[in-house]
């Protein structure tokens, strides 16, 4: 009976992390590997101090420390100067794609993948934004390569911060194995990427091309005329704190 109970709470548990959020009860994965926990202690298929001492203190700490160092760097700038990097892409849509998704992937090899994407989002929106390009290719690119570079090292994702720990193996050694084929997935995913979206890119860059060609035409009032090099400059100059969006756009005259 204890077994069926075990299996039950196990399923149960696995059920609301694979689902993310289920009608019946709408708490998510991090709530559902909690009660799961939990669970486990109260019918008795783990003793408390045993979930205590299951818990790797030395991996939380490392995840923290690399969130705390991630959230620091992103309030300096760096992350923002990083992606205004890409902005002599912009006339080259699917190139600038592929710059964002390699720099995700790089950026997710030093700093772990989720504080990546959680910081890296809106500067892409507001990129996209500003050069009226389609959303989700630029997305998708950042979400998979961010994925791919997060697998390269230990500190890349939690999981792998978790392999080192209980293999003992150190930063370069993990690297020497992980990075090569890290690399060679980030080149197929770019080549899907290039592939799926390349002919949808280059047609919203061509009507963006002519949009902004005909968005600043000699107006009555030259004081408030705004040069194309000026528009290029807001559209590219990202950073949390000026986010270009849809609503602050200049709109054609």
């Amino acid at each position: 009976m204890r077994h069926l109970a075990i299996y039950g709470v196990f399923l149960l548990t696995y059920l609301l992390i694979a689902s993310r959020r289920l009608a019946l009860l709408p708490i998510g994965r991090p709530a559902g590997a909690l009660l799961g926990a939990t669970m486990m202690v109260a019918i008795g298929a783990v003793a408390p101090e045993e979930s205590f001492a299951a818990i790797d203190h030395d991996t939380i700490l490392l995840l923290f420390a690399m969130m705390a160092l991630s959230v620091y760097l992103d309030k300096s700038g760096l992350f923002a100067l990083a992606a205004g990097r890409l902005a002599f892409l912009r006339h080259r849509p699917v190139a600038l794609m592929l710059g964002v998704a390699w720099l995700a992937g790089g950026l997710s090899a030093l700093f772990t993948n989720d504080t990546i994407c959680l910081i890296m989002t809106p500067m892409v929106i507001s990129l996209c934004a500003g050069l009226r390009l389609p959303l989700a290719p630029f997305l998708m690119a950042l979400a998979t390569a961010a994925n791919i570079g997060g697998a390269a090292t230990l500190v890349g994702n939690p999981q792998n911060m978790l392999i080192a720990g209980f293999s003992g193996m150190g930063f370069g050694r993990f690297l020497m194995f992980s990075g090569p084929v890290a690399l060679v997935a980030m080149g197929m995913n770019s080549l899907m990427l290039a592939m799926f979206y390349g002919g949808r890119l280059r047609r919203g860059g061509a009507i963006a091309a002519v949009a902004e060609a005909g968005n600043y035409r000699h107006h009555s009032a030259p004081a408030t005329q705004i040069a194309p090099a000026t528009q290029i400059t807001l559209a590219t100059q990202i950073s949390p704190a000026t986010q270009i969006t849809p609503a602050t756009q200049i709109t054609p005259v």
